[in-house]
């Protein structure tokens, strides 16, 4: 199975981590560590799946056709997770009054 871990997965991790010291190769192997370890938690929008391996969460594409595994983002650890499904996913479908 080939591993690919996107930049953008590189640069959230960072982001949520708050872990700059590390290189982009250290990160890589990190994030293509969950890709091998984990378990897949549930589906998300867009035919893509969220995986846990212990306190990182990831979402990737799975391509069974080529043997492919692409880490699009990195959700971070389980506090950060639920602070961010809190405070950013879940207004996002509060109903909001409409205007007449």
């Amino acid at each position: 199975m080939d591993i690919v871990v996107s930049q953008h997965a590189i640069k959230r991790y960072r982001k949520r981590t708050f872990s700059f010291d590390q290189s982009d190769q250290e990160v890589e192997a990190l994030l293509a560590n969950v890709v091998q370890k984990g378990q897949i938690l549930s589906r998300r929008p867009g035919d893509v799946w969220e995986l846990k391996y212990r306190d990182s969460y990831v979402v990737v594409d799975i391509d069974i056709d080529s043997d492919k595994v692409t880490v699009i983002t990195f959700l971070g650890d389980q506090v950060y997770r639920r602070w961010a499904k809190k405070k950013e996913i879940m207004p996002r479908y509060v109903p909001r009054k409409v205007a007449r």
